[in-house]
């Protein structure tokens, strides 16, 4: 697992050090001094089996060896919390461990009513959504893996009046990361 973030703290589990993996998983944490420690790794992205782990040094070299599952991830960019009817909204996300040609399924909920918004592959990077929902209430927006509904996420969002000028695109970034749960 490259580039994961690797800590060890002492037995009052105060930090003592932190690194990162190099790209074939391997860490290194030198000068140690004789005692008992706990190591624990994480990764975005992965799930982290067996962390965190305990080590004792007594004048030798130790190992602690983490196994990862990768988990399919979506990072969505949409930071507002607000929208006017008429406007556009750029419904954007990031993708990890997720093919590109798997199925986003974006949906509304309003007043308890699912609506799909639409379906498009992972690889679009975005939606444009026509906000057109009823003013001052709050929708959810929820967006998913069509093959596995267990990755998602979902945000809320006050619909406002239009106003002067709300037919601009308006291009927000929350950002949600969407994890499948164990």
């Amino acid at each position: 697992m490259p580039n994961a973030k690797v800590e060890i703290r002492n037995s009052e589990q105060f930090p003592v050090a932190m690194t990162y993996t190099g790209t074939d998983g391997s860490y290194i944490f030198a000068n140690l001094e004789n005692s008992s420690y706990t190591v624990t790794a994480e990764a975005s992205g992965y799930y982290v089996d067996s962390s965190p782990k305990s080590v004792a040094i007594t004048n030798a070299n130790q190992t602690a060896d983490f196994t990862s599952t990768a988990v399919p991830t979506l990072q969505l960019v949409f930071d507002i919390d607000k929208l006017n009817i008429g406007t556009q909204a750029q419904i954007a996300w990031k993708y990890l461990n997720i093919s590109s040609d798997e199925t986003i399924l974006i949906q509304k909920v309003s007043n308890g009513i699912v609506t799909n918004l639409t379906e498009v592959p992972a690889s679009n990077n975005y939606f444009l959504w026509n906000v057109d929902c009823p003013v001052n209430q709050t929708v959810t927006i929820k967006v998913s893996l069509k093959s596995n509904p267990a990755v998602n996420a979902q945000d809320e969002l006050t619909i406002l009046p239009a106003t002067a000028g709300s037919s601009q695109s308006i291009l927000p970034a929350i950002n949600l990361l969407l994890k499948k749960k164990h």
